[in-house]
């Protein structure tokens, strides 16, 4: 016997049922042996044939265990599923691969980190719609002139800590490259890299705008040693990039399986009980779309995942700049449009930091 719809371990918006003033009721399949009887949580369910059992349950709680009994054969399995109202209409947006903004502001004589073009955009992002941006740091950069996060300032460390509601910076990786970074990485290294941005972000912006226990991942490939490592650092609610491609195959992320992958597109996120840890997906790469092509995607993955709750937009800092070779001179376009879109369809900034956890 399993939970079918949701699955098990998925983490479900208000969307996903009804909503009454403490609780959620939620509309279950289970599967089963055909002809038997089932309860779910002591209520007996309704065979709809096929092995196929259908019953409601009603959550209360973050964490809701959810008994299935076969009373024919006396087999009892549990399975949970977890209950986050707060993931009901809300977005963020990300930013990956971030220090050439790090860099500039260290470079120059700025009076606000503002003055920044590409933070100069953020703040009009979130002064227009009140957006809430995570920014994912690299801890050193050798492109531009070799640059690291201690080359960065400490003077803006009140303005910082004056935008952390809105504006925060998490670990992404020691560096762009190699490709594929913490792919077999051990544990100490790990460890190592995320504690030297900590320390960084700390310094120059304030303990207030770590964001914690939120980050992206460069790649979204990692050891079993690594994601251990994340875990005890208190970084445990990914946004993950896992693809579903029309041929049925996925690109897997962390030590996600398949059905992982596909499972964590369906509903707001999905809790990993090995680890400890939450992930939810990434709805849109912005910076692979046109303006209009942003819009036609994310209507697309409404209809595509009606029960997600929420919109996760991602966008790469470097496709930002001019003298990038695979510069978008549309780049602010594709943002607005990817806002906008989430705005005109009710949905409201979120920081993530606290929707998918306890």
């Amino acid at each position: 016997m399993r939970l079918r719809i949701p699955h098990d371990n998925a983490m479900l918006a208000d969307i996903c049922g009804v909503r009454e003033p403490d609780a959620l009721l939620v509309d279950t399949v289970v599967e089963g042996i055909p002809g038997h009887t089932l309860t779910v949580n002591g209520t007996a369910a309704v065979e709809a044939g096929a092995g196929r059992y259908l019953a409601r349950v009603r959550l209360t709680e973050y964490r809701n265990i959810i008994t299935l009994t076969d009373t024919v054969t006396g087999v009892t399995v549990t399975q949970t599923l977890f209950w986050v109202p707060r993931a009901t209409g809300m977005y963020r947006l990300s930013l990956d691969d971030n220090i050439w903004w790090v860099q500039d502001i260290a470079r120059h004589d700025y009076k606000s980190i503002f003055e920044n073009p590409y933070l100069a955009l953020m703040k009009e992002v979130h002064d227009c719609y009140g957006t809430k941006i995570l920014s994912n740091l690299y801890y050193e950069c050798p492109e531009r002139g070799y640059f690291n996060l201690t080359m960065m300032p400490d003077r803006y460390r009140d303005e910082f800590r004056a935008n952390s509601d809105w504006f925060r910076l998490g670990f992404h990786s020691r560096a762009d490259l190699p490709m594929r970074i913490y792919q077999n990485v051990s544990y100490e290294t790990l460890q190592k890299d995320i504690n030297d941005v900590r320390r960084e972000v700390y310094r120059f912006a304030g303990e207030e705008a770590w964001s914690a226990p939120v980050t992206t991942m460069h790649w979204d490939e990692c050891s079993d040693a690594g994601l251990r490592a994340f875990r005890d650092e208190n970084l445990r609610c990914f946004c993950v990039t896992s693809r579903l491609w029309d041929d049925g195959h996925a690109d897997l992320c962390l030590q996600m399986d398949a059905v992982q992958a596909a499972q964590s597109h369906q509903y707001a996120g999905l809790y990993d009980p090995k680890y400890d840890m939450v992930y939810f997906t990434c709805d849109l790469y912005v910076n692979e779309h046109t303006p209009h092509g942003v819009i036609r995607a994310l209507e697309e993955n409404q209809v595509r995942y009606p029960r997600r709750g929420f919109v996760e937009l991602l966008i790469h800092e470097q496709y930002f700049y001019e003298d990038y070779a695979a510069y978008l001179p549309d780049y602010r376009e594709r943002v607005l449009a990817g806002v906008e879109w989430c705005v005109r369809h009710g949905y409201h900034p979120d920081a993530m930091r606290e929707t998918l956890l306890n």
